[in-house]
């Protein structure tokens, strides 16, 4: 919700890319893209991700089909170590928390006393969602970084379609990049051994208090930390996000035209969506990028109070949320609400990009999506007359109570490096704390904005517009390979901070984890991504009426002969060696 160019930011754009929350979303229900053919056999094999998935958005959900590290014991995570720098206008005001700015800080500090580099070049591998920047010799905002930096940043950019088989190509060759992305949707087979024999530990550098010597990356929380563990080892800088998944956000206008308030029970909240309805003039309750079981259900599921991906027994065994009774009650009432015509029926052709933007324009009152994707509907609604009003609904439970909401975490890739002697290590994690600058320093303005008075200009509140020329410079993606932890900031007003703030802290209170995060399984690398994708097109059938109710325990007895109790086993062997 930072590091903006106008019009999208380039986090809205990642958000945006491809316009896929339709995958994005099967994510979140354990269900990732399909699985295509391997890579050639001399490299891992992988399998790519659908060009319509975006990383952000995605990562906001992708918790849900895998969990990404470590197969061994734990590793020594860095010692959190927040940086002092400006005060927020609205401080966090509890764990995962984001804080709130009401306007840029006025007087940025500098987080990064010396460059980092030894003036050589450095090679870097990492996503681009936007289209191409400006290339360096015509990008003053490129330039300054890299004079700052005393380095010369070579960065290979690849679009998001052809990431992970152009990682897999990256994985077989001899040749890595000093620095490069990890993404959190990868589906690379033996990625612990990969990481194990061509990255560097990171231990020694940054495990406990060593990561105070580089400050904005103690910075990071905990949290994120987790999911750079492998085989006990930390290989990697996570790229930190939100805590919260995902949400069901509400086109308050549309609430409020009809009289509707907060639902307080799964019955009050069916008489809502009627209420919210009216197909003949073609306005509806919800509408989602997909069917509804593949693209919604953990709203639903927590709603009914499945578990968040996995639940953990005491003796250690794993419970996966589709075999819950719970998230079979939660497809009976989506099968119930689309029986009810609520369902915008047009959902199975919505993507992010249109999908959003016809919740914008009010065909619908409710839209399932990412937590990133907040601030987007919020400047779409600015430019709305009447301007339309967006907020996240707050959980409950579905027999009534306060709800529960799954958050993720709060991660979507990590930045890892090429074994080095230990001196260009050091250089490497220079360079990552400088990309890491926090919100409301020099270098976080640099990297965001450019450069005053050619990339960008202040308003009369002194927040930060980019010109035409800083359009074309900030989009190289340098947030990509290092980020501060997410602050709630918009320059187009302070309203936004004040209401999402004021929704994060309605959720994470009611925030249930996924005890998987932190742990590795190969079969649902290799897997995890068909099989799921498999298991939520039969729920969808069943929620669409084209399958009866009595087929639940079917289909999920199919996704555990065709791999899923391989995970469970592979995931409590992972958790077991942890403790």
């Amino acid at each position: 919700m930072d590091r903006k160019w106008r019009g999208l930011s380039r986090r809205e754009f990642l958000a945006l890319a491809g316009g896929a929350a339709g995958v994005m979303v099967l994510a979140a229900c354990g269900a990732a893209p399909a699985a295509s053919a391997p890579a050639a056999a001399s490299a891992p094999a992988t399998t790519a991700a659908p060009a319509s998935v975006s990383p952000r958005a995605a990562a906001s959900t992708a918790t849900r089909p895998s969990a990404s590290a470590t197969s061994g014991g734990p590793a020594k995570l860095p010692t959190y170590s927040p940086v002092s720098g400006p005060t927020a206008d609205l401080p966090s005001s509890g764990k995962d928390i984001d804080p709130g700015y009401l306007s840029y800080p006025k007087a940025p500090f500098k987080s990064v006393p010396n460059p980092p580099g030894t003036g050589g070049a450095i090679s870097a591998f990492t996503w681009l969602i936007t289209q191409p920047p400006a290339p360096v010799g015509q990008n003053a905002a490129w330039q300054e970084i890299n004079k700052q930096l005393n380095a010369t940043m070579n960065i290979t950019m690849v679009g998001f379609a052809d990431l992970n088989t152009k990682f897999s190509t990256l994985m077989a060759g001899n040749d890595l990049p000093d620095i490069f992305l990890v993404p959190l949707l990868n589906t690379v087979q033996q990625l612990p051994t990969f990481l194990q024999a061509k990255a560097e530990d990171l231990t020694p550098y940054l495990g406990g208090d060593a990561a105070k010597d580089y400050p904005n990356l103690a910075n990071i929380p905990t949290r994120p930390w987790r999911s750079a563990v492998y085989n006990g080892g930390l290989y990697g800088v996570p790229i930190p996000i939100s805590a919260v998944n995902t949400a069901l956000f509400v086109n308050q206008n549309l609430w409020d035209a009809a009289g509707a308030t907060q639902p307080t029970n799964s019955t009050d909240f069916k008489a809502v969506l009627q209420h919210l309805t009216n197909a003949s003039a073609g306005h509806y309750a919800v509408g989602s990028a997909g069917a509804p079981s593949a693209t919604s259900r953990s709203f639903w599921m927590a709603m009914f109070g499945a578990p968040n991906n996995w639940s953990l027994a005491a003796d250690g065994t794993l419970t996966k949320d589709y075999e819950t009774e719970q998230s079979k009650a939660a497809t009976g009432y989506l099968r119930d609400l689309v029986a009810a015509g609520v369902w915008y029926p047009d959902s199975g052709t919505l993507n992010l990009i249109n999908g959003q933007s016809d919740f914008i324009g009010s065909k619908f009152a409710m839209w399932y999506t990412g937590w990133p994707n907040y601030s987007i509907m919020w400047n779409q609604g600015l430019g709305q007359k009447p301007r339309v009003k967006v907020h996240a609904l707050h959980p409950f439970g579905a027999s009534g109570g306060k709800g529960t909401q799954f958050l993720g975490a709060a991660y979507y890739g990590i930045i890892a490096l090429k074994k080095a002697p230990a001196a260009r290590i050091k250089e490497m994690l220079g360079i990552l704390n400088f990309l890491a600058a926090p919100f409301g320093s020099q270098e976080s303005l640099l990297l965001e904005y450019g450069v005053k008075g050619v990339d960008y200009t202040l308003d009369s509140q002194g927040n930060p517009q980019l010109t035409s020329k800083g359009k074309a410079d900030v989009l190289v993606p340098w947030n990509e390979i290092g980020e501060h932890p997410p602050v709630l900031y918009d320059p187009s007003g302070p309203n936004f901070a004040k209401s999402a703030q004021a929704d994060e802290e309605a959720l994470i209170p009611l925030g249930v984890d996924d005890p998987t995060i932190g742990f590795y399984s190969e079969t649902n690398q290799a897997k995890g991504a068909s099989i799921g994708f498999t298991l939520t097109s039969g729920l969808a059938d069943i929620v669409a009426g084209r399958r009866p109710l009595t087929d639940y325990d079917q289909v999920i007895k199919a996704w555990r002969s065709s791999g899923g109790d391989q995970i469970r086993t592979e995931l409590q062997k992972a958790i077991a060696a942890a403790k």
